[in-house]
């Protein structure tokens, strides 16, 4: 099961707040909400980031820390650029 987040919008389609809902990922999106019957858009966020970040390791111009023992992907660096900044 995976956790989507939705914007709830308002009768003139401005955002209203956020709801989360646990669905399975074959599951189709939310147009409504469950209770209260309010529209809903899908809105997408990173709530989990690939690899593991030693303690203390930083991104310095375009690499993670040399002492770190990670390579550039494991810490979150991928083509110059830092997932952790």
């Amino acid at each position: 099961m995976a956790i989507y987040e939705y914007e709830i919008l308002g009768p003139d389609g401005s955002p209203r707040g956020i709801y989360e809902a646990e669905q399975k990922m074959s599951d189709p999106a939310l147009t409504h909400h469950p209770q209260t019957g309010e529209r809903l858009r899908r809105i997408l966020s990173v709530t989990f980031a690939h690899g593991t970040r030693a303690e203390g390791s930083v991104c310095e111009s375009g690499s993670c820390d040399s002492g770190s023992g990670l390579s550039d992907a494991a810490c979150g660096c991928s083509s110059g650029v830092c997932g952790w900044n």
